[in-house]
This record gives structure tokens, sequence and C-alpha cells, in this order.
């Protein structure tokens, strides 16, 4: 898979658009129905208004049971149609745009990967309450299967007062691609925001410090630059980030622009990427419909994987035997 995107984004602007045209349709039904209701409720608070001018306490709560009347209204007017045009979005759009990317990947709206290959990773160790997500993506780089999805990790806290809150602990995508082969030892290739806050003296003594296994230190600016690196024996660690290797993890941080975080360990190789919003979920706006930039980040997320993974298998040294 060539990282370059001026083919994709040909097919994009020629294949896709075909399949987006149906979709307004029904989109166009969901805002009719949302107007319908605004146009009603705007009738109720002006007729509420009108009865109830000269009390203002009857107008205040009035106003009120209007607005919670519109809500319910908008809510349950459109509840299903929404989830029909989500169903559809994802089966013909999101479908079409894997496909663009690569024909052979299989794709389940919603599906996603399981928590104990999040828990295996060791990744993140942040304890959690709730685990889920979508848009599972599976294929193969040559002969190695791999797995990527949406995934969102939550965990309930309590403030001062008691009251129950959900924090996020992790959105984003998660890769996962599995080897012949096992390691030995785990090998952890996290952002540097030490060394970027505090300067490159202070900073490696922060990693030093605080980190989860060994520092393991290599011969990269640009690599130590962007990345802290532990694991549990330096020279497994070395033998997996060779120098082509960190390259095309520089290149992938550099092309998704997110925090990006890989996990080496037993017979597979994680990658977590921290993403704010879902990368393929419709919008109800009039005005937008599904941007270039995200199927972009995908596609550069899977090719730039695909050949790191490639490297890993082709470089039989670092594999230890079972």
């Amino acid at each position: 898979m060539n990282p370059d995107t001026t083919e994709l984004k040909r097919l994009f602007d020629t294949e896709l658009v075909k399949h987006l045209e149906p979709l307004k349709k029904q989109k166009n039904t969901i805002l009719l129905i949302f107007l319908g209701v605004l146009v009603f409720n705007l009738l109720l608070e002006g007729l509420c208004i009108a009865l109830f001018m000269n009390n203002e306490d009857a107008m205040f709560i009035g106003s009120g049971v209007v607005f919670l009347i519109f809500v319910l209204m908008a809510v349950f007017l459109s509840a299903r149609r929404r989830s029909e045009y989500r169903d559809n979005y994802k089966n013909n759009i999101v479908r079409e745009v894997i496909k663009l990317i690569d024909p052979a990947l299989k794709y389940a709206p919603y599906g996603y990967i399981g928590a104990d290959k999040y828990n295996a990773s060791e990744i993140i160790t942040a304890r959690y309450n709730d685990y889920g997500g979508d848009d599972l993506i599976e294929g193969k780089t040559g002969n190695i299967p791999f797995s990527m999805s949406e995934i969102h990790v939550t965990k309930e806290t309590r403030d001062s007062k008691g009251r129950k809150r959900t924090v996020t602990v992790f959105h984003g995508l998660f890769y996962v691609a599995g080897f012949n082969k096992r390691l030995k030892h785990k090998t952890l290739v996290l952002p540097d925001k030490a060394e970027g806050i505090f300067g490159s003296l202070i900073g490696k003594k922060l990693q030093s410090t605080f980190g989860r296994h060994q520092l393991v230190k290599l011969e990269n600016p640009e690599f130590e630059r962007l990345f802290v690196v532990y694991g549990t024996d330096q020279n497994e660690a070395r033998y997996i980030l060779t120098p082509k290797i960190m390259e095309n993890m520089v290149k992938l941080k550099k092309a998704i622009k997110h925090p990006v975080k890989f996990s080496f360990k037993d017979d597979s190789m994680y990658i977590l990427i921290k993403i704010k919003k879902p990368l393929f979920e419709p919008t109800y706006s009039p005005f937008k419909t599904l941007e270039f930039s995200q199927v972009k980040e995908v596609y550069e997320l899977l090719a730039y994987s695909a050949i790191i993974t490639e490297q890993l298998d082709l470089n039989n040294q670092i594999w230890g035997t079972d």
C-alpha cells in the first residue's frame, strides 16, 4: 500500500460522489421533520406568550413546557430515521471508502477489536469500566493479518461531592498486527512529552526516573524528539527499532498528526492513536458531507502501519523461537 494519496483523491472525487446522492434525501427528510417540529413549537410559543402576557410566572413556565415538548418531539420523530440514515451511511458510504483504500479489506460497521487485545497491549494501564467501539477493518499485509477499529474506553469517578461522572480513558483508533513468531520481551514506544516540555537534558532524566521499564536510548535524533522508548530488554528493543522502522514511525506520526503509541509484545504489534472525534460518523448538517481528510487519515494509518509490519516480518533476527 503506497502512502501517496493522489490516486485515492481521484477515486474519492469520481467514484464516491455517486453513492452520496441517495443519502441526501434521507438527510433532507430528517431536517424537514426537525424544521416542522420547530415551526409547530414556535406557534405554540407565540400562543403561550399571547395567553399569559400579563403573568410572567405563567409565561415562563409555559415557555419551558413548550421547549420540553419541542425537544421530545424532535427526538421521538427523528430517532428511527436518524438510525436508518446512520446504518445506510456506514453500509454504503463508509464501506465504499474502505474499498477505495483496498478492495480486499473486510468492514464490519458495528464490530470492534476486543478488550482482551487492548489489555494485552499494555499501552494504557489505567483502570476502566466500559469498553466499546465500531468500524472494524480487517485485512492482510502480505501474509500478516491485521485489524483496526475505533474504540472508546471510559471509567466512572466521583467528584468531591460524591456525584458520579464518566471520564474518557481513551478514544481513537486501535491497530493490531499479528506475526508467526513470538517476542520474548516487551517494548513500548510512547510520545516524548517530557523532552518536548523540559528539553533534552531534563526530559531524559525524567524519562529515566518515571518510565515503566528500562529507558532505551537510540541513535536517531528525529525519532527521539517525537518518541520515548521503554523495554524489558534493551537488545530486543534495538533489534525491533531498526533505522528503517524508526523512519516510518516518524512518517506515520507526521502524516496523521495525532498522539500515537506503539507496543511490541508476544506475537503482535499494537498501535493506539488518540483522536477526539469519530472518523466515520454521519453529519446531519445540510452543508457538510464526508470529508476527504477523514479518508486520508485512515488510509495513511493503514499504509504506514503496513510498511512497518512488513519490515518487522522481514527482519527475522528480532524474533525469538516458540
